[in-house]
């Protein structure tokens, strides 16, 4: 569902009592909704893995999809504990990255070396869904990462990896390598970056640089590693502050593929963006967003001309919206997906059920 030229980063800023979390989404697509996601829903993961299956399906009647020629294994089950805010181009729980109501902010980059596990006995879920999930139930990265191997990735259409960071300024990064889940966090996460290699072969980089031990001058390209040694100089110098965050973010600018920059404050609980057509920064009040699901799921455009604080601006969430969103992102590589995934995708936000009602 991603592509290979979504090469992002991530990082933290940190002083040991406030931190923020950067992330520069580069792509050739810029659209997306922001969701505000209610706390509430019982959810059961969306599976694409075959033309069958999506045949078979009606989601949009608000109905499971049944799974036919379906080797992946069985949809994983979630209550959501937590209401969240979400950055999302291919649809309401389809996330691009995100942060809770505790704080735990969940980002998503490009790995080609991915390799996600073959099917076994764990439930399954789809490589965004992955991260709606960790939202929905996770307060903390060490929740994330005890709840690591219970779940197994399987992806829709995006090799990729993953990085958390919650309100105490702990991190930890998630990556399928040769079929496992691979977790990077506490004294073995040496920078609290990532970018589109792994991490291990990112910080075996990093040691060759003026400030890490080596004498090579901090980089100033835009390849991975580049970024990724450039990232982790500059974290390492700076404060958790905004405008250090933006600077951060203009440093691994990646041209006209830079399609969004967001800061999350998970101890404040605010989040501010801006994206390449619309550059002016906005700001989100996730508090005043947060709610369960006897009230209605309200949406961003993400294209607002608006700046400041867009908390009020957020509208009702429509199913039409999503469908718009969906079928445009999906469009490029819509002939390597099952027939009907659009609509799947579109409608699979009506399989969710709501237990306090």
């Amino acid at each position: 569902m991603l592509g290979a030229l979504l090469l992002c980063t991530t990082f933290c800023l940190s002083d040991g009592s406030h931190h923020l979390v950067g992330k520069s989404y580069d792509w050739d697509m810029e659209q997306a909704l922001v969701i505000a996601n209610p706390r509430g829903l019982h959810k059961r993961a969306l599976l694409l893995p075959g033309a069958g299956q999506a045949r078979a399906a009606r989601s949009s009647s608000g109905q499971h999809p049944r799974r036919e020629d379906n080797n992946v294994g069985s949809p994983a089950e979630w209550d959501a504990k937590f209401a969240s805010v979400t950055f999302n181009q291919y649809g309401r729980d389809m996330p691009n990255g995100g942060m809770n109501e505790a704080g735990l902010v969940v980002e998503v980059m490009w790995l080609d070396s991915s390799k996600a596990p073959a099917p076994d006995n764990r439930p399954a879920i789809g490589e965004l869904g992955w991260i709606q999930m960790q939202l929905d139930t996770q307060a903390t990265v060490a929740d994330a990462v005890r709840a690591a191997d219970k779940v197994r990735v399987a992806p829709i259409g995006g090799k990729v990896h993953y990085m958390a960071c919650d309100r105490t300024g702990a991190c930890a990064t998630f990556e399928n390598i040769g079929g496992k889940m691979v977790v990077t966090t506490g004294r073995d996460l040496k920078s609290k970056v990532l970018t589109n290699d792994t991490y291990r072969a990112s910080v075996g980089a990093l040691a060759g640089y003026t400030g890490f031990g080596g004498k090579r001058a901090i980089p100033s390209g835009k390849s991975s590693l580049d970024r990724f040694v450039r990232a982790a100089s500059l974290v390492g110098a700076g404060k958790p502050d905004r405008k250090v965050a933006l600077a951060v973010l203009d440093s691994v600018r990646q041209g006209s593929y830079s399609k969004w920059n967001i800061v999350y404050d998970p101890v404040a609980l605010r989040i501010s963006f801006r994206t390449a057509s619309k550059p002016a920064l906005k700001e989100i009040d996730l508090k005043a967003l947060a709610s369960d699901c006897k009230k209605a799921v309200r949406m961003l455009d993400m294209a607002t001309s608006a700046k400041g604080d867009v908390t009020a601006r957020f509208v009702a969430y429509s199913l039409a919206a999503n469908k718009k969103l969906v079928e445009t992102s999906l469009a490029p590589m819509a002939a390597s997906l099952p027939r009907g995934a659009a609509w799947l995708v579109a409608g699979y936000p009506a399989t969710a059920r709501c237990k306090t009602r």
